[in-house]
């Protein structure tokens, strides 16, 4: 089962707080929080999140 799958599992289990922990522990401390995947793929990346604006 791959990481996704678990992920989703735990959620129809209701098991949402586990998944939030792992993710925690996967958590970056040189990408802030809600940064694009496109920022951090390329840091040039136009971050269009704010909804174009």
């Amino acid at each position: 089962m791959d990481r996704w799958d678990e992920m989703a599992a735990r959620a129809v289990a209701g098991d949402y707080m586990e998944t939030g922990r792992r993710s925690h522990q996967m958590r970056r401390n040189d990408v802030a929080p809600a940064t694009s995947v496109r920022k951090t793929l390329d840091p040039n990346a136009k971050d269009d999140s704010d909804g174009g604006e």
